[in-house]
């Protein structure tokens, strides 16, 4: 595989991982986990980045909470322009756990 290709790839389990995380019902226990794990990845889309710095600068462990601030922390961030369907749209839910979607991304990481 093309090192595009693993790149592309890459950035659609980016964008699963972020729906999940925007949208997805993650428990409070699990929350800060996961966040830490994705804490050190280098984000291969720019707009996925700024998404994640947003989930953790909003602080909260509670989805409906960051569900309602992750528009407008985005735009104190500078980035007005998000198309927030990609990541709030609940039925566009992957249906793989978040584990297993940052295994994913890890193992491409690694390979």
């Amino acid at each position: 595989m093309s090192s595009d290709d693993s790149s592309i790839i890459a950035t659609q389990i980016e964008r699963d991982i972020l729906r999940e995380l925007c949208a997805g019902p993650i428990e409070s226990r699990d929350w800060h986990r996961i966040i830490q794990r994705l804490g050190a990845y280098e984000w291969k889309d720019p707009e996925h980045k700024v998404v994640f710095d947003a989930l953790q600068a909003i602080k909260s462990d509670d989805a409906v909470t960051r569900r309602r601030e992750l528009p407008a922390q985005v735009t104190r961030m500078g980035f007005p322009e998000v198309d927030w369907a990609k990541y709030l749209d609940a039925d566009a839910q992957p249906g793989v756990p978040v584990d297993q979607l940052i295994d994913r991304l890890a193992s491409r990481e690694n390979s």
